[in-house]
């Protein structure tokens, strides 16, 4: 996969790993954009150096997922040290430097890291997975967060309970940072996996509509030209002015817009092209 390829799946939000079976970036190279339970089935045999293109990539040194592993954000890793140097799991500590190398590798699409107190400090826990309580986690709360990759949900009570606070890859050193105000501590987190979004080619949701959950690279078989007002229902979504997600672009949460001409969106021109903002 030569740099034009992987740029292309790199706009359409999915997870990319440079692999290298030499140190230093040397040797052969295979592109990966999804899981690989062993690299027998691709063209390489071993991982000792890689670049995390986009998303948060575990790699153990086993095949089949197993054995040591290593928790990999975007960056570039050119040998086995700057491996180890990454943490592993919230559980259990790096391991020391080896010369092993990797034998499979998993995009995590959701990964955050709970901290029981402000400014990432005290007890903490990272995870992949939706948890309805705090129980077992090792933390009684949530007062700061680092989102690695996704799209979370927090809220306030157990079980989901609202309000909820919907947050964007970045960190997030007290819970002011959330928005609307909060000063609470959260109590359950779950992935934002749903997505849904209405599209009107007229302002104030009139005439032409399509609903969809998936991204569209153009309107072509929507049955609208253009988009010039939406409801966000669920997710969060990125407008493009241009087909084929050509910018400018402009996020939107969940709610309504009944002009995306409005001056907080500065939009000059009907947008031709949305997608799901995975990360």
């Amino acid at each position: 996969m030569d740099a034009k390829e992987c740029f292309k799946w790199w706009r359409l939000g999915k997870c990319v790993i440079e692999l290298y079976d030499q140190h230093a970036f040397k040797g052969t190279k295979c592109v990966i954009t999804g899981n690989c339970p062993s690299l027998d089935r691709c063209s390489i045999t071993e991982v000792r150096s890689c670049k995390v293109i986009r998303g948060v990539w575990k790699l153990w040194k086993g095949r089949g997922y197993n054995g040591d592993d290593y928790l990999l954000k975007v960056g570039e890793y050119p040998d086995h040290k700057a491996l180890s140097d990454c943490k592993s799991t919230a559980s259990a500590p790096a391991p020391a430097p080896v010369s092993d190398p990797a034998w499979s590798l998993k995009c995590l699409p959701f990964t955050i890291h709970l901290y029981e107190k402000v400014n990432f400090e005290g007890p903490n826990f990272e995870t992949t997975v939706d948890h309805r309580s705090l129980d077992g986690c090792g933390i009684k709360e949530v007062r700061s967060c680092k989102v690695l990759s996704g799209v979370w949900d927090l809220y306030e009570g157990p079980d989901y309970a609202e309000p909820r606070y919907q947050l964007q890859k970045g960190e997030y050193p007290n819970p002011e940072a959330w928005g609307n105000g909060n000063t609470a501590p959260v109590l359950s987190v779950k992935r934002a996996t749903s997505y849904k979004i209405q599209l009107y080619e007229k302002e104030d949701f009139e005439e032409g509509m399509h609903e969809t959950t998936v991204d569209h690279r153009s309107l072509d078989g929507c049955g609208i030209k253009e988009v010039r007002s939406c409801k966000v229902l669920s997710g969060v979504w990125d407008l493009y002015e241009g087909p084929d997600y050509a910018e400018p672009c402009y996020q939107l949460q969940e709610g309504e817009y009944p002009s995306i001409f409005c001056p907080h969106l500065s939009l000059t021109a009907p947008a031709l092209s949305v997608k799901r903002v995975t990360e």
